[in-house]
């Protein structure tokens, strides 16, 4: 996250946010390399941005596992709306603990528990903008074992954008 935000906008301007990596941390982890976690630095970037109009705030993934209730309660009230599945999201078996988790974005993930709520895309309108919300996992198609029996995979995120880019 960059210490420079932005200071105005154009009413028909769309402002997009992507944040990830809180890893489940209230705090921040203390690392001094890829440091992770961090609700006060989090609500700081968010409040520097409440003037913005149009704005979308969507998390990429890594952030709410393992399940964090108070972090996914306060991303919440930051205005969050989308929430992306990502590689160590799924692959580490962190969503298998959450408790009542939000819709997650997860564009080009197949065969995931069907517990779990997720959408290919979510379309919405901001301003005078439309947008298609599309969340794609960070690896190359492959295939993964979940729990031992069901097998998740990893679609080309290139075929998926094409499927599902509106012509």
């Amino acid at each position: 996250m960059s210490n420079h935000y932005p200071t105005r906008s154009d009413e028909t301007e769309l402002n997009l946010y992507f944040t990830q990596e809180l890893h489940g941390q209230d705090e921040k982890c203390g690392c001094s390399m890829s440091p992770s976690g961090g609700l006060k630095r989090r609500w700081a970037f968010i409040k520097s941005i409440q003037h913005m109009p149009n704005r979308v705030l969507l998390d990429a993934g890594n952030s709410l596992f393992p399940w964090n209730t108070h972090l996914y309660s306060e991303q919440k009230k930051m205005g969050y709306g989308f929430y992306n599945l990502s590689y160590n999201d799924v692959f580490k078996n962190y969503i298998m603990k959450a408790k009542n988790p939000p819709a997650f974005i997860a564009s080009n993930l197949e065969n995931l528990p069907t517990n779990l709520k997720t959408l290919k895309f979510s379309d919405i309108q901001v301003g005078k903008q439309k947008l298609r919300i599309a969340g794609l996992t960070n690896r190359n198609s492959r295939t993964h074992e979940w729990n031992g029996s069901e097998k998740i995979k990893i679609a080309d995120p290139k075929k998926v954008l094409e499927e599902i880019t509106p012509q």
